[in-house]
């Protein structure tokens, strides 16, 4: 039975071969569009979730209407962290980032240009569960221009050396 539902299947697709092409190609082209958008909606639940609070974290954004037209970021006025979490009870905690590019970052005899860097409130670490090979994240950002460096970025400055206690330099102003 398969077998003649399988032959009047071809000898269809030999007899209308143009309804064919266009029947094959819609469905190829609907089945693609539908693996994407699958794809991008599972990319976009996966975002961050190793983070052990992260289906409590959330990110303030807002359209910004201008002559040229309404634009949709991810930023705020500077106050807005304090009276969301002062007028919310919702609001546990708040932490900004600030992304900086072209730092110059000197330790010792060695200065090189920084392109990613965030300045970041000290709750930044309470929030955001980043493993930290060495220190305690919860006086890791305490003090006034304190730093937490990748292992990469470690290993520039500092080499194997242990970097906790070290002073870097920032633009020859921070240390």
């Amino acid at each position: 039975m398969f077998y003649n539902y399988l032959k009047v299947a071809l000898r269809n697709l030999v007899r209308r071969k143009v309804y064919s092409l266009i029947c094959i190609s819609g469905l190829a082209l609907g089945l693609g569009c539908c693996i994407l958008l699958l794809l991008w909606v599972q990319h976009e639940m996966s975002y961050d979730t190793f983070h052990d609070r992260a289906r409590s974290l959330y990110r303030v954004e807002q359209d910004q209407s201008s002559p040229e037209g309404t634009f949709h970021v991810s930023v705020g006025p500077y106050p807005m962290g304090a009276a969301l979490h002062a007028e919310l009870p919702e609001v546990r905690a708040v932490t900004r980032l600030a992304r900086a590019e072209g730092l110059l970052v000197r330790y010792g005899d060695k200065a090189l240009f920084e392109d990613r860097v965030a300045a970041v409130d000290t709750t930044f670490l309470q929030m955001f569960t980043f493993p930290l090979l060495s220190g305690d994240p919860a006086t890791a950002l305490s003090r006034k221009h304190s730093a937490v460096l990748s292992e990469e970025t470690s290993a520039r400055y500092f080499g194997t050396g242990n970097p906790l206690g070290k002073t870097l330099t920032i633009n020859n102003a921070y240390a």
